[in-house]
């Protein structure tokens, strides 16, 4: 209930402040200057590990996972050293890199506390890509786009989410690969309470009542 009551105040000072809503959609370049930046190498991590909750202290989680690789792994097993906007490490939504893959399709990007704005590196193997953006599991934006291996920057801006849905299952199973790197997102500021600055008031003025007795 504190959870929802808070999402809810931070949403209506947004909407007060007529904050410009927007997708980000194959940019050239991430968020400017943003408060919180990950591109994977903050935790030690090995090819092939499953992700989910290592990053939580940056303020992220993966659900239901993804995996990790670097660049060091050869094209035919999930390597990217040729892929723009990518780092040394990378995380991918499938959990082997022989025989059968296993797909973590769709999978989420999960903030806490909740985000204004976020974008990625991404790209994939399939023709069309669907990202979404949620609140306390209710859709706030969605965009589907063109995917592949040089796909530049997305996100959303502008608007109070706490998840980004990432779909690509509507593929074959060799389409279905994606990864994505350099995270960026900025935090959503927690508002103070609407009396607050009433109550400020009153205390100062007892403040100044107490004081003006005081020097009789």
């Amino acid at each position: 209930m504190k959870n929802i009551f808070i999402a809810t105040l931070i949403a209506t000072t947004f909407t007060a402040g007529g904050l410009q809503a927007s997708t980000i959609n194959g940019a050239a370049t991430g968020l400017a200057a943003p408060e919180v930046a990950l591109g994977f190498d903050e935790v030690r991590l090995t090819p092939g590990q499953t992700v989910t909750d290592q990053f939580a202290g940056f303020g992220v989680t993966f659900s239901p996972a993804v995996s990790y690789r670097n660049e060091n792994l050869p094209s035919n097993q999930g390597g990217y050293n040729s892929r723009s906007n990518f780092s040394d490490g990378a995380l991918f939504n499938f959990g082997s890199v022989a025989g059968n893959f296993t797909f973590f399709d769709p999978f989420s990007i999960l903030f806490g506390p909740a985000v204004t704005d976020a974008t990625l590196a991404f790209a994939s193997n399939n023709a069309t890509v669907t990202f979404s953006s949620l609140l306390d599991g209710t859709l706030v934006e969605s965009f589907t786009t063109s995917g592949g291996p040089n796909s530049g920057f997305f996100g959303f801006s502008g608007s109070l989410f706490d998840e980004i849905l990432i779909d690509v299952s509507n593929a074959t199973a060799g389409g279905r690969g994606a990864s994505f790197d350099n995270l960026s997102f900025n935090p959503a500021p927690v508002p103070l309470p609407a009396g607050l600055p009433l109550m400020a008031a009153v205390l100062a003025v007892f403040g100044g009542l107490k004081w003006r007795r005081s020097r009789v």
